[in-house]
C-alpha cells in the first residue's frame, strides 16, 4: 500500500492516482486542503510539490509523479 498527499487543484495528483486505480495499487490519500495542512507537509518534509508518494509500511520516499510512474513499471 502506498500512501499519496494532494491537493484538490492539483492535475499531476488527479493523473497519479489514476495511474495507481489502472494498475489496482491500494493507496492511502492524504488530501492537504488546508493552509495549516500544507504548512506541516513542508515542515515535515522540506518539499514543495505534490503529489508525494511514499510506501506505507516502511516510509519510504518514491517521490511525485513521474517516480511513481517508474515505481508502477518495476
Amino acid at each position: 500500500m502506498l500512501t499519496i498527499y494532494t491537493t484538490n487543484d492539483c492535475v499531476f495528483c488527479t493523473k497519479a492516482k489514476v495511474l495507481l486505480n489502472d494498475n489496482k495499487i491500494e493507496y492511502l490519500d492524504v488530501m492537504l486542503d488546508t493552509p495549516d495542512k500544507k504548512k506541516d507537509f513542508k515542515k515535515r518534509t522540506g518539499l514543495k510539490t505534490v503529489p508525494q508518494v511514499y510506501v506505507s509500511s516502511t516510509g519510504h520516499h518514491i517521490g511525485g509523479y513521474e517516480e511513481l510512474e517508474e515505481y508502477v513499471k518495476l
